[in-house]
């Protein structure tokens, strides 16, 4: 478990706080916490992230003080091969397994509080892989509305099966 750092640091004017890169450890999953109430909007940049054996779906789970409950993810995904709907995940899905073991993934994903009431965020992101000079993929996701219990203040990037053998992450927020 990481904490984030002060939410005072300001890049270019604005009051956002980078974290570090952060390697994956040898485990399904990684956490950050201590995202500051105030929070409006989360940027999440991923590179060079593998399974050493499963498949490589990824995902993202939204939680809060309470941990990460039972949210309901409604969503939309798609590659160049076509397009998909998530009806009712647990989690944020990032690739849908669409690629095989050993290969390497990196992405940009955003979260916008669109309802502060009701804490209800906008998540979208895109990510892409390099099997080899011919073979490569693109993956979009976008989840107009997530409602969280509660304010968010810790995110886990994830892997539904297998152990993380390589890659960063981090986190900027605003």
């Amino acid at each position: 478990v990481f904490v984030l750092m002060n939410p005072a640091t300001k890049l270019n004017g604005n009051q956002r706080t980078l974290m570090g890169n952060r390697t994956l450890p040898a485990a399904s999953s990684d956490e950050v916490t201590g995202i500051p109430s105030w929070v409006t909007k989360v940027r999440v940049l991923t590179k060079g992230v593998s399974i050493g054996s499963g498949t490589q779906n990824f995902q993202f789970k939204l939680g809060n003080s309470g941990g990460y409950g039972s949210t309901t993810y409604y969503g939309f995904y798609g590659n160049l091969y076509g397009v998909g709907h998530i009806f009712a995940a647990t989690s944020v899905k990032l690739n849908g397994g669409l690629s095989q073991t050993g290969t390497v993934w990196d992405g940009i994903y955003e979260l916008e509080l669109i309802d502060t009431a009701s804490n209800i965020w906008s998540f979208k992101g895109m990510a892409s892989l390099y099997q080899s000079a011919s073979s490569d993929e693109f993956y979009w996701v976008h989840y107009p509305e997530v409602t969280l219990p509660g304010a968010l203040d810790r995110i886990e990037f994830s892997s539904t099966s297998g152990v993380f053998d390589a890659g960063t992450w981090r986190v900027i927020y605003e």
